[in-house]
């Protein structure tokens, strides 16, 4: 069980996400889930734990003016934070880890770190960047024993309080070599108090795999003939998995049962009945189309309808990826029929249940969320962990409500008023049409 922590960023005040296995993001327009998103995905790179960025090739935050929260009082320093739950069946206990920011050249940077882990307690108070630093940095700090950390909204902002309220004199002063990488200082620290290397799991390498893939897919071209083409969240590189899905190079077991889901999707969604690849010759990296079969006649993939090539670079990267993937997925509805956002959704459940896959997805769909609960009814046994995360707009800026989405399929019954109300109300206007 994962937490996100958020204060002072963009929309957000003191706001605590949880995180579960399969959780679904619905919301008015401009309630904050893309952020949630953006901001999730960039905490499950390695990237972001070896020298913290808010801009990378896929998420583009901005600076440090479009971070912050623009009606809050303090536009000095917004934090982020991560609670997570030891992912040892045997093992108790929660490591907490909150990075606080302030501003340098219209950019963000690390002004202090606070962290616990089981039952140490660290906090690092670091300096502006410079460019010209000497090879070793005074970097401030403190460490010491605790009791367990327990979980609790209440322990959240008590431990974050009393981090704001540590007086100077509580921190040692230790020169290191430090540019910018966080590993620097934790290996620093933990050597000279305790003379051991262990660092947080957040640090360096990071256990979790996450794919994120963006609301618009790139369009379908006649030809592809690029040899090689790196992930990308449109989905670009999405025609040469393709081809090794489908070419004759991928008679192994796993393959045949790619080829065999992805029909299967197909069919169900009323998408496609196959798809064929049709390589121009024989030699490695030669040109190739992609045809689609539907009703028994064959079409180039530029010629069918928009929905399935927009839907082709999430399923596929949802079936090739390996099990216990994160997958952070923005409006998988884009350009589909009710029938087939009811299909990915059933795609959904059998990939949580089946390969232990986990996803975020900020969904407008119904029939997304519906046709999932709809099989977590036919499967009870199973027991998903998943939710309904609720954005709305308050006066104090966004707020999130989970909603448990229990073992039958059905919601929580503690549902906050705006949840349903608006569907309720045109339910209500049609009855009398």
């Amino acid at each position: 069980m994962k937490y996100l922590f958020l204060d002072n960023l963009r929309g957000f005040t003191n706001t605590i996400v949880p995180i579960k296995d399969v959780n679904f993001l619905v919301g008015e327009n401009s309630t904050g889930k893309t952020t949630i998103l953006n901001l999730f995905y960039l905490m499950n790179t390695s990237g972001f734990w070896s020298k913290p960025s808010f801009n990378d090739i896929n998420i583009k935050f901005g600076p440090f003016n479009e971070i912050i929260n623009v009606k809050s009082k303090n536009q000095t320093t917004f934090s982020i934070g991560l609670i997570e739950k030891s992912p040892f069946p045997k093992k108790t206990g929660f490591d907490f880890i909150l990075l606080t920011f302030k501003q340098h050249n219209q950019s963000p940077y690390l002004s202090q770190l606070n962290c616990i882990i089981k039952d140490e307690e660290f906090g690092f108070s670091l300096p502006e960047p410079h460019e010209e630093r000497e090879n070793e940095t005074a970097v401030k700090y403190f460490y010491k024993k605790i009791e367990k950390f327990v979980f609790s909204e209440e322990m959240i902002t008590s431990k974050i309080n009393d981090w704001k309220d540590i007086k100077q004199d509580a921190y040692k002063s230790l020169k290191v070599h430090y540019f910018g990488y966080l590993r620097e200082l934790f290996f620093a620290i933990m050597e000279k108090e305790t003379q051991r290397f262990r660092i947080p799991r957040f640090f360096g390498f990071f256990p979790y795999r996450t794919a994120f893939i963006a609301p618009i897919r790139s369009k379908p071209k006649r030809t592809y003939d690029e040899y090689k083409v790196d992930f990308s969240p449109e989905g670009e590189h999405t025609p040469y998995l393709l081809k090794n899905i489908l070419s004759k190079d991928g008679n192994s077991k796993k393959y045949t049962e790619l080829q065999n889901l992805l029909v299967a999707f197909g069919k169900n969604s009323g998408l496609f009945d196959n798809l064929k690849l049709k390589p121009y010759s024989n030699e490695i990296g030669s040109p190739f189309t992609i045809n689609v079969n539907l009703n028994g006649k064959n079409f180039k993939i530029i010629n069918t309808g928009y929905g399935v090539s927009q839907s082709l670079p999430i399923v596929v990267e949802l079936l090739i990826r390996d099990p216990g993937t994160t997958f952070v997925i923005q409006q998988p509805e884009v350009h589909l029929h009710p029938r087939a956002q009811a299909t990915f959704g059933e795609l959904v459940y059998f990939l949580a249940n089946n390969q232990k896959q986990k996803f975020l997805i900020e969904t407008h769909s119904d029939f997304v969320i519906d046709r999932f609960r709809l099989n977590c009814k036919k499967n009870e046994a199973e027991n998903i962990q998943a939710q309904v995360l609720f954005f709305e707009k308050s006066k104090k800026g966004n707020t999130v409500v989970p909603i448990p989405i229990t073992s039958s399929g059905q919601y929580d019954e503690n549902q906050p008023r705006g949840f349903r109300d608006f569907f309720i109300k045109e339910d209500l206007a049609l009855l009398g049409i």
